[in-house]
């Protein structure tokens, strides 16, 4: 039997839960990363694990919102109404610089990733999709900078960037500076 747990041990096992779901899956990938190995690593039996999480997919999706919120707490706290064209630029190309080291969150086109979003239902999917647009919007209109696209395209636009760091191995050691040079040239463009 799983033992009971206070309020403040079940928020710290949770957290620790979710820092080392990140650290396996960034290093070993959806699935070779195995319950066990996470509970040991936190120091919980398979059975405590339950009360915390239904599935390995549940803990794996709160890990994607818990990265994903701290990359848009990153850009909040960096821009206010002040902020300018280029510290703008500057702040996305920073939250960019995290994404790279764990392409596993927006890594959509992979087998692993599939395997993962299979096992959730769909409206669990839909839900991550409208948080990520979600949060792309807030960014938008902390600023007090003109863009030329609407909120929904700027959206669509910060996904097409963030996206082309799935395949940075692939254009190769230019990468970084090729990167750098679409997302200063695009951005300039479409802030007045």
């Amino acid at each position: 039997m799983a033992k009971a747990f206070n309020d403040r041990e079940r928020d710290l096992i949770k957290q620790k839960l979710i820092a080392n779901c990140n650290k396996c899956w960034t290093k070993y990938g959806y699935k070779k990363t195995s319950i066990s190995q996470i509970c040991d690593m936190t120091g919980i039996s398979t059975g405590a694990f339950y009360i915390f999480y239904k599935s390995k997919e549940y803990l794996f999706l709160d890990t994607a919102i818990e990265f994903q919120n701290n990359l848009v707490n990153m850009a909040l706290t960096n821009l206010s109404k002040e902020t300018t064209k280029e510290s703008f630029i500057k702040v996305f190309k920073n939250i960019c610089k995290e994404l790279v080291k764990t392409p596993w969150l927006i890594d959509f086109d992979t087998v692993e990733y599939e395997l993962f979003l299979r096992k959730l239902p769909e409206d669990d999917i839909q839900k991550l999709y409208e948080l990520d647009r979600q949060d792309i919007i807030k960014i938008f209109q902390k600023v007090n900078l003109k863009f030329k696209l609407s909120e929904t395209e700027f959206a669509a636009l910060v996904r097409l960037l963030s996206f082309s760091i799935i395949y940075r191995d692939k254009i190769g050691n230019e990468f970084e500076k090729v990167f750098d040079i679409v997302v200063s040239a695009t951005l300039e463009n479409l802030i007045e």
